[in-house]
């Protein structure tokens, strides 16, 4: 038979878990997608044409989990904006820091700009122990042009923070970092996508007498 001492000891016990681990722990918090600082761009566009489809595909409803100190789910973590258009604009806006000229539309525009699709596949945000919060962020990127250029490349970064906002902005910056640097390299392969037509020389007219 189990004394009335130890029934005592075991009520306390499981009290003092179960208050531990849900005070003062909302169900529900939330998160932005915020803007970055901190990018290390250059401007290497030199006015070369690209097009972003806004928003990306994609769309999250939970941005993350809230644990307690046992590391036990209790509570939703969600974005108070819309993922897909925030990372969407936030690579346009970088991009312009770059140098190259970005317009928005769902289809390329002309036969050199190089038109870009994105796809949300993953924006999540959790404790990860004493470090903190922990981000992932997975994005799958697509390129073409009426040209001919097809490519397609996914991006996967991790973001660290002490809350769940700073873990998303780290992850955030990290993404639009790599994002814009792989751009970058694409466009040094293919130096004449996303020139202008206008810019490029016409073909001279052959000189009268001789063959063209």
């Amino acid at each position: 038979m189990i004394s009335r001492k130890l029934w005592v000891m075991m009520f306390g016990l499981v009290a003092g878990c179960s208050g531990g681990g849900f005070t003062g722990v909302e169900s529900v918090r939330e998160v932005e997608i915020r803007e970055p600082s901190g990018l290390e761009i250059e401007s290497v566009g030199k006015g070369r044409e690209l097009q972003v489809k806004v928003p990306f595909d994609g769309g999250i409803d939970t941005c993350g989990m809230q644990k307690d100190s046992f590391l036990m789910d209790v509570g939703t973590i969600r974005c108070k904006n819309n993922p897909a258009v925030a990372l969407a604009e936030i690579f346009i806006g970088a991009l312009r820091q770059a140098g190259f000229k970005v317009d928005k539309g769902d289809a390329p525009a002309r036969p050199t700009t190089v038109h870009l699709e994105g796809e949300l596949m993953l924006l999540y945000t959790e404790p990860v122990g004493k470090a903190g919060n922990e981000a992932d962020i997975h994005v799958s990127l697509n390129a073409r042009s009426l040209t001919g250029l097809e490519a397609h490349r996914k991006f996967y970064e991790k973001g660290r923070g002490g809350d769940a906002q700073r873990s998303i902005n780290s992850a955030v910056r990290r993404m639009t970092q790599t994002m814009v640097d792989a751009v970058i390299e694409l466009m040094d392969d293919y130096p004449m996508l996303g020139i202008p037509q206008r810019s490029i020389p016409a073909p001279k007219p052959p000189v009268k007498g001789q063959k063209p």
